[in-house]
């Protein structure tokens, strides 16, 4: 987020072996789902997920990103070094119980970056937050 000076290093990732996304367990480090689409693709969703906080490492930039308000400018910057500009047009909220719906991951449609991340209550029993809050952009 160029505005608020927030930059974070992104790795790719899959599924963990109960389907669920892997992330990264440093919050300042995000995971791109590489069975998405690319950065700058012509269609389907680009999906970015990394943990709002880590007991041992604190914050991460998701926590800034939660709260940015609708229009704010999210740059991706490829290996190759190109620039791929996006702007927040939709901010949800899921239940985790409930999951993150498919339409998320799509593969075709309309090109988006979709950003995953905790929020919600802290469920101190559980050791998590109850909710996933998604970010959605599209190009700029």
């Amino acid at each position: 987020m160029p505005a608020a000076d927030v930059r974070a290093d992104v790795v790719p990732v899959g599924l963990a072996p109960d389907g669920s996304l892997e992330i990264p367990d440093d919050p300042h480090v995000l995971g791109w789902w590489s069975s998405g689409a690319v950065p700058g693709s012509a269609e389907g969703s680009t999906v970015v997920a990394a943990h709002i906080d880590a007991a041992e490492a604190g914050t991460g930039p998701m926590l800034r990103l939660v709260d940015a308000p609708l229009g704010t400018g999210v740059d991706v910057t490829t290996t190759d070094g190109t620039s791929v500009a996006y702007r927040v047009v939709e901010r949800r909220t899921y239940p985790k119980t409930d999951g993150l719906p498919r339409d998320l991951f799509a593969a075709d449609g309309p090109p988006r970056l979709v950003l995953i991340t905790c929020g919600g209550a802290f469920d101190r029993a559980a050791g998590h937050y109850v909710d996933n809050v998604v970010i959605v952009a599209a190009p700029a």
